[in-house]
């Protein structure tokens, strides 16, 4: 069970309950007529690396770190977008002075009535 690896107990349940069923005893054997096997398990499970335990911090150490890239790359869409609006309108007020230089008597309000 310490291994990760129960065969009958579900994996990562380092419980007495389930050191009961993986030993295919019930739990009060455990608990009340053999308290020192009880202590002994408590015991070596505080002391004992998870592997389970351990995979499950590495997986949200790489969580953080995939929600640190997507946050940048949400930083630089953001700046791209606001790059393409600006080139966008330096686009259009170039294109407006094209046409006014092409057609003068359009400049002139004067005439406007």
């Amino acid at each position: 069970m310490l291994s990760g690896r129960p065969t009958l107990a579900a994996p990562g349940d380092l419980t007495i309950t389930a050191v009961g069923v993986e030993a295919q005893l019930k739990r009060h054997h455990l608990t009340h007529k053999h308290t020192d096997l009880k202590d002994l398990f408590y015991q070596l499970r505080d002391n004992h690396a998870n592997p389970l335990t351990q995979s499950a911090a590495a997986a949200a150490a790489e969580v953080n770190e995939l929600k640190e890239k997507l946050s940048d790359a949400c930083e630089g869409a953001a700046i791209m977008v606001a790059c393409a609006r600006s080139a966008s309108s330096v686009r259009r007020d170039c294109r407006q002075d094209e046409v006014l230089e092409n057609y003068p008597h359009w400049r002139d309000t004067s005439s406007v009535t």
